[in-house]
C-alpha cells in the first residue's frame, strides 16, 4: 500500500509536534510580487544607469560589471544610491512593504502559505522557520496569529539566542533582512556562512525534520553544504517541487532520503497539509486514513458557503487522483483471457482504490446544498470518463469491468443523498447520463451492479441462494458508511436498489415492453424467497402520503400520482416474472 507523503508528514506532525522545521525558499514569496534579493539587486543596477544616463541596459550586469570592474553587490549599492539608514529604509521600502494601493490588491502581504504556516506554529506543530528571503512576510504572519517570533538574522543573533527547547517560534532568516544592509545576495556571499552561523544551523538540521518549499538550491552554496554535512536523520526530510527538481538539489534529495512532493504552488501544499493535519486532529487518530482525514476536511467545508471553493477542489481533487490511478494501473487493454479468478483479482484492487472516493462521495451528497449539486455530476461525469481504447483485441468481459469503479462511488453517492432525504440529488444522480465513446448512457442502467460481468459475480461468494452475490458484495463495501446514520443501514441498501429499479421504469416511456430490463436487486431474489421487503415498505409509505409524497415535489414520477401508479405496476410485473436462476 502506498501512502500519500502529505499524509505521512501530517501524521508525524500530529504524533510529534514541533519536531518538523521549514526552509523557505523565494518562490514562497512570489506569489505576493515579492522580488527576490538578486531581483532587487538587478533594478537598483538600473536605477543607477538610468540616472547615470545609461537608459535601461538589456544586460543589467553585464553593464554594472563593464563599468564598475566587478559584479554588481546589494550592500555597495544601497551604499551608493542611499547613505543613510533612514534613506536606505525609504528606498527599501517600496521593494517589500505594501502601498495602500498594494495592499488592497493583496500584493506583498503574507500568502496563503504564509499563513498557513503561522497557524501551525500557532498550534505548535511548527517551532522553526528558516528562510532565504529578505522580506518579513513570515513574521507578519505569525504576529497575525498572535506569536512574536524570535527573529535571527545575522550571526551576531545566534549567540544569545535561548536554548531550542524553550522558543515557542524562531525564525532564522539565512540571508538576512532587508533593512539590514549586510544581508547575504550575490553568489560569492552566498559561498559560506559565518561559523558562529554554520554552527547554529548545524544544530537545527540535527535536530528537526525539514520541510523544504520554493528553494531552488541553485546559488546557496552555504545551505547546500549545510544539508550535506548533516547526517543524522532523526526526522525526514520533505522536498516539495513544482515540478522536477533542479539538477542541483538532485544530490541532496537522494542523500537526505527526502520524501519529494510534487505541487503546484507553496500555496496549495501547505493549504493541504494544515487541512490534513486538523483532519488528524478533529479526528484524535493516531493511524494514518485517507479516507478518514478527506472526509474530516469535507465535512468542515460543506457546511460554509466561504468553503465552497475548497468542497470543490478537494472533490475534484480526489477524483483526478483515481481516475488517473485508475488508467494507470486498470487498463482494459492487453489484458490476458479474463478467467473468473483474474477477474476477481482486479475487482478486489478496484475496490481498495476507490475507498477514499466512496467515502467522500457518499457524505458529499449526503451533505451537500443545492448550489454544491453541480460539482457531484461532475464528479460522477468524470468518473466515467473512459479514454479511446488503442487495441482492438479488447474482451468483452474486462470492458464491462472498467466501469466497476464508477459503479462503486455512484452507489455511494445514491445511498449519501437516499440517507439524507434529498430526493432532488437522488433523482439527478440515477437518471445522470454520461457519454462514453459517442454514446449516451444513463446511470441507473448502466452503472447498475447487475452490469457486473456474471462470471465476475457467480463467484464473488460462496455460491449463494439465487446468486445474489455481487449485490450482497457491493452492500457490503458501502453500508458501513452509513452506520452511524441509519439503524439498518442494511435494509438503506435494499432501498436504494429499489430506487435505482424506479429510477429507470420512470424513465422508460412503453413500461411493459421493458419491464424485463429494470436493473435487479437483492429485493427481488428476497421477493423471490418469500420476503415482500423493501418495495413493499416503499408503496405503503407512498399511499400513505398521496399527492404528498416528497419524491413527487422533485419532479419523481413527473409530479404525477398516476405516473407512480405505472411505475409501480411495472416493478410489480418485474418482481412476478420467471426468475432466470
Amino acid at each position: 500500500m502506498t501512502i500519500d507523503p502529505l499524509l505521512t508528514l501530517a501524521h508525524t506532525m500530529v504524533s510529534a509536534p514541533g519536531t518538523q522545521a521549514v526552509l523557505l525558499g523565494s518562490g514562497v514569496s512570489r506569489s505576493a510580487q515579492i522580488l527576490t534579493g538578486w531581483e532587487v539587486t538587478l533594478d537598483l543596477v538600473r536605477r543607477l544607469a538610468v540616472m547615470q544616463g545609461a537608459g535601461e541596459p538589456p544586460d543589467l550586469e553585464a553593464w554594472y560589471t563593464d563599468t564598475y570592474g566587478k559584479a554588481p553587490d546589494y550592500s555597495d549599492l544601497l551604499l551608493g544610491l542611499a547613505k543613510t539608514g533612514a534613506e536606505r529604509r525609504s528606498l527599501l521600502q517600496s521593494y517589500f512593504e505594501p502601498t495602500e494601493a498594494e495592499r488592497e490588491a493583496g500584493a506583498k502581504l503574507p500568502t496563503a502559505a504564509h499563513r498557513a504556516i503561522g497557524r501551525l506554529v500557532a498550534q505548535g506543530f511548527v517551532k522553526v522557520v528558516l528562510t532565504t528571503n529578505f522580506d518579513r512576510l513570515m513574521e507578519t504572519a505569525l504576529r497575525d496569529e498572535g506569536i512574536e517570533p524570535i527573529v535571527v538574522s545575522t550571526a551576531d543573533g545566534t549567540k544569545g539566542a535561548a536554548p531550542l527547547v524553550h522558543q515557542r517560534c524562531l525564525v532564522v532568516k539565512l540571508h538576512g533582512d532587508y533593512l539590514d544592509d549586510r544581508v547575504k545576495n550575490t553568489e560569492a556571499e552566498l559561498t559560506a556562512y559565518d561559523p558562529h552561523m554554520n554552527q547554529y544551523l548545524d544544530r537545527i538540521l540535527d535536530e528537526f525534520g525539514l520541510i523544504i518549499c520554493g528553494w531552488s538550491g541553485e546559488w546557496d552554496t552555504a545551505l547546500r553544504a549545510a544539508l550535506e554535512r548533516c547526517k543524522s536523520r532523526r526526522y525526514t526530510t520533505t522536498w516539495v517541487t513544482m515540478g522536477a527538481p533542479r539538477p542541483k538539489t538532485v544530490p541532496l534529495i537522494a542523500l537526505r532520503d527526502a520524501q519529494v512532493v510534487s505541487t503546484s504552488g507553496a500555496d496549495s501544499f501547505f493549504s493541504g497539509l494544515e487541512e490534513k493535519i486538523t483532519s488528524l486532529v478533529d479526528l484524535k487518530s493516531a493511524p494514518p486514513s485517507s479516507a478518514a482525514t478527506a472526509v474530516a476536511a469535507l465535512k468542515r467545508y460543506v457546511a460554509e458557503d466561504r468553503h465552497r471553493v475548497r468542497f470543490e477542489d478537494l472533490l475534484l481533487t480526489e477524483t483526478n487522483q483515481l481516475t488517473a490511478k485508475l488508467q494507470a494501473h486498470f487498463s482494459a487493454e492487453h489484458e490476458p483471457s479474463p478467467t473468473a479468478d483474474l477477474m476477481l483479482q482486479k475487482l478486489r484492487r478496484m475496490e481498495a482504490a476507490t475507498e477514499t472516493m466512496r467515502a467522500v462521495y457518499f457524505h458529499a451528497c449526503r451533505l451537500a446544498a443545492a448550489s454544491q449539486e453541480q460539482v457531484l455530476l461532475r464528479v460522477l461525469a468524470l468518473l466515467t470518463h473512459e479514454p479511446p481504447p488503442t487495441s482492438t483485441s479488447r474482451y468483452v468481459d474486462w470492458t464491462d469491468l472498467a466501469s466497476y469503479p464508477a459503479t462503486t462511488v455512484f452507489y455511494s453517492g445514491a445511498m449519501g443523498a437516499l440517507a439524507s432525504g434529498n430526493w432532488g440529488l437522488l433523482r439527478k444522480l440515477l437518471l445522470f447520463f454520461y457519454n462514453v465513446h459517442g454514446e449516451d448512457r444513463l446511470a441507473c442502467d448502466r452503472l447498475a451492479v447487475w452490469r457486473l460481468p456474471s462470471r465476475v459475480a457467480d463467484t464473488l461468494f460462496l455460491p449463494q441462494t439465487l446468486n445474489a452475490s455481487a449485490n450482497r458484495n457491493l452492500a457490503a463495501l458501502i453500508t458501513p458508511l452509513a452506520k452511524e446514520l441509519h439503524p439498518e443501514p442494511d435494509l438503506l441498501f435494499d432501498e436504494l436498489e429499489v430506487w435505482v429499479a424506479l429510477a429507470y421504469a420512470d424513465f422508460v416511456p412503453d413500461l411493459p415492453t421493458f419491464s424485463f430490463r429494470i436493473p435487479s436487486g437483492r429485493f427481488r431474489w428476497q421477493h423471490h424467497l418469500g420476503a415482500r421487503g423493501q418495495p413493499y415498505k416503499l408503496f405503503a409509505d407512498a399511499e400513505a402520503q398521496g399527492a404528498d409524497w416528497p419524491p413527487f415535489a422533485v419532479g419523481w414520477f413527473n409530479g404525477r400520482p398516476e405516473r407512480w401508479q405505472q411505475v409501480k405496476e411495472s416493478l410489480l410485473t418485474f418482481l412476478s416474472s420467471r426468475f432466470p436462476g
